[in-house]
């Protein structure tokens, strides 16, 4: 399995990393090939035995199984557009949160999450998963030394995507839990929100993360 992750920034670049790491065959997406060249070769520095190649966009996502969502959200929309017919038979991953100007809320309605919107765009064929919204970039650096474990909330409508998703997310040092349906993301993102707000106000420095026993 191939998976493509759309973004070079923070969160892409992150989990890039760790799932070369784990010994899966990851092409980095970009606007600019170049740019999505330059990290693979970054990558492949530092991990010699890493499979891992570079390109732009489309042909990132045409080449992956999985296609990772990892650029912000008001940016998703006109690249989803673009990239359906390459997504047809593929499956997405969306860990977007559609934050407002200065964190303290979403730009989505209460009635919906941006994976939901992000489903509406791509249609029906095309699942979309929603994971890593609550998981901030500096986790991504290493994900297993904290015990325990940070949780990441997995939700979907497709079954298949989504146990292929929470594989995934486990393969790289992350609990996956199942958060049910895809509507679910409206209270993830909310969750997000939150996050923000408590790193804030606590100082943590944004290297928090959920847990839940049992």
């Amino acid at each position: 399995m191939a998976i493509a992750v759309l973004g070079t920034g923070k969160m892409g670049s992150g989990l890039a990393r760790l799932w070369a790491r784990a010994g899966e065959t990851v092409i980095v997406g970009s606007r600019d090939a170049a740019k999505a060249q330059g990290l693979a070769a970054e990558i492949a520095k530092e991990q010699p035995d890493a499979r891992v190649l570079g390109m732009e966009n489309a042909a990132a996502a045409k080449a992956g199984n999985v296609v990772v969502l990892a650029v912000p959200y008001r940016q998703i929309a006109p690249l989803a557009r673009r990239l359906k017919p390459a997504l047809k038979g593929k499956m997405a991953m969306d860990i977007s949160n559609p934050l407002n100007a200065d964190f303290s809320g979403l730009t989505t309605r209460p009635t919906t999450s941006a994976a939901e919107e992000i489903a509406k765009v791509l249609g029906k064929g095309i699942p979309v998963v929603g994971a890593f919204k609550n998981t901030f970039a500096s986790l991504l650096a290493n994900p297993g030394a904290a015990a325990p474990r940070h949780d990441v909330l997995v939700c979907g409508d497709d079954v298949k995507a989504k146990t292929i998703v929470t594989a995934l997310v486990d393969r790289i040092g992350f609990r996956a839990l199942d958060a049910g349906r895809l509507r679910a993301a409206r209270t993830i993102e909310q969750m997000t929100v939150l996050m923000i707000a408590l790193d804030v106000r606590y100082h943590v420095g944004f290297t928090s993360g959920w847990h839940f026993t049992g």
